[in-house]
């Protein structure tokens, strides 16, 4: 009897806490910024800018493609997210 008691509270506070949970949020709910470390125009600018198109239709958000010409070092620190989008 106390074994079926203290299972049947467990249950009760597990309903309890799964009736106030939220459902999460869809992901990714912002922008995407496809961050390309080349020059505008070269081949893996053109790649980058094909690869966008499916995968905004498929994730059902809008992915931007930035081009920042930096060295290898500097592409970290140059691609700074927005707060409006992902990276």
């Amino acid at each position: 009897m106390k074994v079926l008691t203290k299972f049947l509270g467990a249950m009760l506070l597990a309903y309890c806490c799964v009736g106030y949970a939220k459902p999460p949020e869809p992901y990714p709910n912002k922008a995407i910024t496809l961050v390309v470390p080349f020059a505008a125009g070269g081949p893996t600018d053109v790649v980058a800018r094909m690869l966008a198109i499916p995968m905004g239709q498929s994730l059902g958000q809008t992915v931007l493609v930035e081009n920042i010409p930096v060295s290898r070092t500097q592409c970290a620190k140059k691609s700074r997210p927005k707060p409006t989008s992902h990276t």
